[in-house]
């Protein structure tokens, strides 16, 4: 069909002719319906319109010129002759992203020949108004919107957003180019059978896995969308878990003089005579080289920092130093003497090395933050409400606090014969802690929205005690910083309020 009339003057009998012929076309194809699309310059071919309205349009704004496969109104894309070919010879190609999107849109078309009026109806639909009543927004432009939103660079909202998924992506693109493939990551805890909060025992879930069976055959899966069958492939991205399980599966020591995972053997550390325990104080290295925390030394261990961080080990250097190494299985003996000290830090070669990839990936292990969450909070309570047991402020924390040379004026005093601990800036009076347990008690939140703090709260003894890690988590990050509101001094009630609003942004839901 000759098309050459869409590039002449709208006043020339030749593109009067032309409009008629492409009616007449139209309507032919339009199977009985009484409408077709318009293909002018301001509808575009987006509304249907009567067959007036189609000639009045396309002599007031003309027909747009780069529809020159007229796909919308029945025409295919082989059904041009080669004297159509030779026709438009000297006219401008279609651009390669334009013949994709017509391409796309024939593809949708296709599928629904069968019921040609399905493609019709899901089109006027995406028309229809967000709500009723609403002017601006249809359903289509808002969902292009929200794709629009989520394509932001610098902003993680999936794992998809991750450099260890594009990483697996470039290294293995025949495994990325296959979207049925499963990435998984694993999660372990131990769990308490009883329900005994007071028993040492505990089970942890073991995943079997078939080893006999060759991981390069996968497995044969059956897509009943597309009806077909295909192998179906999988992969490891990283493990979650809290931190003593972090070490089970690394195989690192994560307790002791090196018990950080990141920092390695390069690991700060230092032992409290009086409380017994590590503390790791070489954190301010992580700070930038500008950071002022770096330079006071009353607030930390009387020393400037002004070392740098260490870099954390790859996987393919963790592997290379441990693979030619021999571990002995059990316990070791505590004679330690003559023990090469590095050789503390590995305990084992992890079994995820097996994996052919593992030693490629970024991040490996990750911490399971509900853990972390309800251990900061459960610190910072019981050391708020004073909770024996609980509270980390005492004779053995204020007499290394003497031995460091830190806060003086916390150390301990003596009235004759009578040893007292001064008052710090977070101790509170008795009205105080009542006034924090009766707000947490009469708290009232929506149906499933936490458990009901008041079983939580005892107002005789001022404690709180029975926590799960959810009710940890929206106290932690919503309903602390309302409860110590106009209890504690406005630098503290600062810090506490600012550590809550961190952990709220590592739990949001874009980062």
């Amino acid at each position: 069909m000759d098309k050459s009339w869409m590039m002449e003057n709208r006043m020339s009998r030749e593109y009067e002719l032309g409009v008629e012929a492409f009616i007449q076309f139209g309507f032919r194809n339009a199977n009985g319906s009484s409408t077709i699309r318009c293909p002018c310059l301001k509808c575009g071919n987006r509304l249907p319109q009567d067959e007036s309205i189609v000639r009045y349009h396309l002599y007031a704004n003309g027909i747009d010129q780069s529809y020159k496969i007229w796909f919308w109104h029945g025409e295919s894309f082989t059904s041009e002759t080669s004297c159509n070919r030779q026709a438009y010879t000297n006219e401008e190609t279609v651009d390669d992203d334009l013949f994709h999107v017509i391409n796309m849109v024939q593809n949708v078309r296709d599928q629904f020949s069968e019921v040609p009026n399905t493609f019709d109806n899901m089109f006027d639909d995406a028309k229809k108004p967000l709500f009723p009543g609403c002017k601006r927004f249809t359903k289509l432009s808002t969902l292009v919107r929200l794709y629009n939103l989520k394509k932001v660079d610098g902003v993680l909202r999936h794992p998809a957003d991750t450099p260890s998924w594009r990483l697996v992506d470039h290294l293995w693109p025949d495994f990325g180019f296959q979207p049925r493939n499963l990435r998984l990551g694993l999660s372990t805890d131990g769990i308490n059978p009883y329900g005994d909060l007071s028993t040492k025992y505990s089970c942890w879930p073991v995943i079997a896995t078939i080893y006999n069976l060759p991981p390069w055959l996968c497995v044969r899966c059956f897509d009943a969308h597309r009806n077909e069958r295909f192998t179906l492939r999988a992969v490891l991205l990283w493990t979650i878990n809290d931190f003593s399980a972090y070490g089970n599966l690394c195989g690192c020591s994560v307790k002791g003089y090196k018990a950080c995972p990141i920092c390695g053997e390069e690991t700060s550390s230092i032992r409290l005579p009086h409380g017994k325990k590590n503390a790791y104080m070489g954190h301010r290295k992580y700070l930038p080289n500008n950071h002022p925390y770096r330079r006071q030394k009353k607030a930390f261990d009387d020393n400037q920092e002004h070392g740098t961080p260490p870099l954390p080990l790859s996987g393919e250097t963790i592997y290379n130093r441990l693979k030619d190494k021999t571990f002995p299985c059990g316990k070791r003996s505590s004679r330690r003497l003559n023990e090469d000290i590095s050789n503390d830090y590995w305990k084992r070669v992890s079994a995820f090395y097996e994996l052919a990839y593992w030693k490629k990936l970024h991040v490996r292990h990750c911490l399971d933050v509900m853990h972390i969450e309800k251990n900061v909070l459960m610190n910072i309570i019981g050391t708020l409400l004073d909770i024996p047991g609980k509270s980390k402020d005492g004779l053995s924390a204020r007499l290394d606090l003497v031995e460091m040379n830190i806060r003086p004026e916390l150390a301990r005093g003596f009235d004759g014969s009578r040893t007292y601990i001064p008052a710090a800036c977070f101790t509170l009076s008795r009205e105080e802690k009542v006034s924090i347990s009766k707000t947490l008690s009469d708290l009232k939140v929506p149906k499933g929205y936490s458990s009901n703090f008041r079983s939580f709260v005892s107002l005789e003894n001022l404690t709180l005690s029975g926590l799960k890690s959810h009710d940890c988590h929206v106290l932690m990050q919503q309903l602390l910083p309302i409860a110590i509101r106009g209890v504690l001094p406005n630098n503290v009630r600062v810090a506490i309020t600012r550590l809550c609003s961190f952990f709220n942004a590592i739990c949001s839901k874009t980062l």
